[in-house]
């Protein structure tokens, strides 16, 4: 692994977190900071400053960012790198630091340094083990824009809630299903990773949101359609003010007209 720079040995897992945080972190232009656990996004932001998006990103899951893997789309500078010396991880990756930064964060022996200059998206297809093969596919590196969307509903949104749609909805693809993102002001406020409904997932994402935001207003992505409308309930009784999600349910319809 040609390129880390600094800290212990790398290992499987975390090799497996750059990359899943990577391709995360390749939707965005802006300032970005991605902060990854088990191969699962738990914070995101964007911001104007990649110092900003990094507290955003910590603020938006304060207890699963410990120990995590954090992935930056900017410089690291002196001050970003005092501040990310404060909390435990595993990892750092970014483009470039600044060399002072770079030796304040090399003083922890073992925090893995990674320079992701070099780790570009090359494979256009992904594979996978399983007992009696290989399963391949092509990658997903469809870019979401607004140009892309469709309201279905009769409330009109504003451009920052339709910016909130569009990021969480980029995040959304990267966590694992059944996926639920909850987000505002470019910045994940819950995520709900990896369960078995889709319900479960919501239930999940509120209660992130719950334990750090309570009283802010949010979007909501999904990675799936919502087969029925107890999801939607859910984020009502909240503050959710909107919702993408991609839609192919036999119920949709109903979905719809509930919305």
């Amino acid at each position: 692994f040609n390129s880390q720079l600094s800290g212990k040995k790398i290992g499987y897992n975390n090799i497996l977190d750059i990359s899943d945080g990577l391709y995360c972190l390749n939707e965005f232009k802006d300032p970005t900071a991605v902060i990854v656990k088990h191969n699962n996004p738990c914070g995101v932001a964007s911001a104007v400053s990649i110092k900003t998006a990094y507290i955003k990103a910590m603020e938006s899951d304060k207890i699963s960012t410990f120990g995590g893997v954090v992935l930056l789309n900017k410089k690291i500078d002196i001050k970003l790198a005092n501040i990310i010396n404060r909390n435990f991880f595993e990892i750092v990756v970014a483009p470039k630091f600044d060399k002072t930064a770079f030796n304040i964060l090399k003083s922890k022996k073992n925090l893995i340094i990674v320079n992701s200059n070099n780790l570009k998206i090359k494979n256009t297809m992904n594979f996978k083990s399983v007992n009696s093969g290989i399963l391949f596919q092509e990658t997903n590196l469809f870019k979401i824009t607004k140009s892309k969307l469709k309201l279905v509903s009769k409330t009109k949104l504003s451009e920052k809630a339709i910016e909130d749609l569009i990021f969480a909805f980029k995040v959304a693809k990267h966590v694992k299903s059944n996926a639920i993102v909850l987000a505002n002001n470019k910045q994940t406020l819950g995520i709900g990773a990896g369960q078995m409904s889709r319900l479960d997932a919501t239930r999940v994402a509120i209660m992130k949101y719950k334990d750090f935001f309570k009283n802010k207003k949010f979007v909501c992505a999904s990675d799936a359609f919502f087969p029925f409308t107890d999801n939607i309930k859910l984020l009502l009784k909240n503050k959710c003010i909107a919702i993408i999600q991609p839609s192919g349910s036999i119920n949709d319809i109903e979905i719809i007209d509930y919305a």
